[in-house]
């Protein structure tokens, strides 16, 4: 943790109030997402007890209550009424174009695609494994189920992609934009985490706000109910399988729905109040650029959902499939963090917090300044930026930096030096000079005007890189070669 990230979370304690630690919203929300809320028996991750879904924040569009999930028929029937609704919400987004590029490839294209939030990061694992995996190669599963489990297994798989919006878990979306008094996992709890960030406007006292917390973190709003709880649940199921007469068994079916359905509600309506919260902040400038990407993989779904079966994943990756999803999913593991800092100054401050950036007052810039390049003959343009920071950043020279406020301007250090203490320095300031060589991006992009304060981030905004070919792989990786050589 950095000592930016312990002042804010100490702040917070003190105040019992979370405290913001980012400016903008770094997830582009659709106008209506669809919000699910679910429950699994303890033990059992196939088995759903109660799902609840719906894109109105008021009330859930609908609902199942499963008696005994542990019953395959009565299992297959709620899912079945789960899936003919997921597939309802689906069906518009899974509409695509076969379009072609300038190489001549053609591509398909869908112009929407969906998005669906959870209460926590355990209800998004929990919706993949139970309707997802659970359902997709399960014997005499109703239609309805296993296209839902299809599309649901694609989403799962994209999920690990950085920045997707398919399927999202309103507890992290929270924590990436504020900081409470608590610890990471506890911030997994939907309930608590909103009493943090938006404590009811009663509550004036920092006594009554920590009263109004622990009071919240008695609710369940995960896939696992409270183990208090279940134990009322346990005395039902087992009326339930004593009942001898329908009448007997629809009042047990009631008591179920009794006990499970109120803290789904709940949570269906916690996660909306979390969506509210979200769309306070103004949306960063790259979220829409990573829901693009969420587009393109949705648009190769969809092409292969054009058929009358639903599309079948493979159950094991080979070593040629799993070299491509690692080479697939590294590129945004490093480019997201960077798109997030360059989009709000308030992530940018821990970067420099932990020496990944410095801030600094520029005191010249030499536009006209040309130099022989390495390798070159002719004298070319060459600007250098002169910093002046409150102390030596932790950057040797010849480290590559980018401009924070337009990340098009690439730079190196080509200097440090020490410099004389002015009258704005602190007692305990040791202020140095940098020398920033510009790289790229002069052409098109104004440079940093003199006299202002600006800050430099190691961060690379995008390599561009391909992905390894197959035929880059190590031999461990390669395809088995037939043969009496082999």
């Amino acid at each position: 943790m950095s000592t930016l990230a312990a002042l804010r979370r100490a702040e917070a304690f003190d105040t019992a109030r979370a405290v913001p630690k980012a400016s903008r919203r770094h997830v582009e929300l659709d106008d209506a997402p669809l919000v699910i809320t679910l429950n699994v028996l303890a033990g059992e991750p196939f088995a759903p007890l109660g799902i609840t879904w719906g894109t109105d924040p008021r009330e859930p569009a609908g609902h199942t209550v499963i008696p005994e999930p542990r019953n395959r028929d009565l299992r297959y029937a709620g899912l079945a009424e789960f899936g003919q609704a997921l597939n309802e919400y689906l069906k518009p987004h899974l509409a695509y174009t076969i379009e072609t590029s300038s190489r001549g490839v053609q591509y398909p294209e869908c112009a929407t695609c969906p998005q669906i939030v959870v209460p926590d990061a355990a209800s998004a694992k929990a919706l993949v494994l139970m309707a997802g995996r659970g359902v997709r190669y399960a014997q005499g599963a109703p239609p309805a189920a296993a296209w839902a489990a299809a599309h649901l297994t694609m989403i799962g798989q994209h999920r690990d992609f950085a920045g997707q919006s398919l399927l999202l878990a309103a507890t992290n979306l929270l924590s990436l934009h504020w900081e409470t008094g608590q610890a990471d996992l506890e911030n997994q709890n939907l309930a608590a985490l909103l009493a943090w960030i938006d404590p009811d406007a009663a509550h004036t006292s920092r006594a009554d706000r920590l009263d109004a917390i622990a009071i919240a973190e008695k609710h369940t709003w995960g896939p696992l109910r409270s183990p208090d709880f279940d134990r009322g649940l346990i005395d039902l199921i087992r009326s339930y399988h004593r009942s001898r007469s329908d009448r007997a068994r629809d009042l047990a079916v009631q008591r179920i729905t009794d006990e499970v359905l109120p803290e789904l509600v709940a949570a269906y309506r916690g996660t909306h109040r979390a969506l509210r919260l979200l769309r306070t902040r103004p949306p960063a400038p790259s979220a829409f650029a990573r829901r693009v990407e969420d587009r393109k993989a949705w648009a190769s779904h969809a092409r292969r959902s054009d058929a009358a079966e639903p599309p079948r994943f493979t159950a094991r990756d080979t070593a040629q499939s799993a070299q491509r999803a690692v080479a697939y999913l590294e590129g945004p593991a490093d480019l997201v963090p960077a798109q997030m800092a360059y989009d709000d100054p308030l992530i940018m401050a821990e970067h420099v917090d932990v020496g990944q950036a410095f801030t600094g007052d520029v005191v010249a810039v030499d536009e006209n300044n040309r130099e022989v390049r390495p390798g070159g003959r002719n004298r070319v343009r060459v600007p250098i930026i002169t910093v002046r920071t409150a102390s030596r950043p932790p950057h040797p020279t010849g480290t590559t930096v980018w401009w924070a406020d337009n990340p098009a301007i690439k730079c190196s250090i080509r200097s440090v030096r020490t410099a004389y203490s002015g009258l704005g320095d602190d007692l305990d300031d040791s202020p140095y000079l940098i020398n920033l060589t510009v790289l790229s991006g002069m052409a098109k992009n104004p440079l940093p005007a003199a006299g202002d304060r600006h800050t430099f981030a190691t961060l690379s905004p995008g390599s561009g890189a391909p992905a390894p070919r197959a035929d880059e792989a190590p031999w461990t990786h390669q395809p088995r070669q037939e043969g009496p050589d082999a």
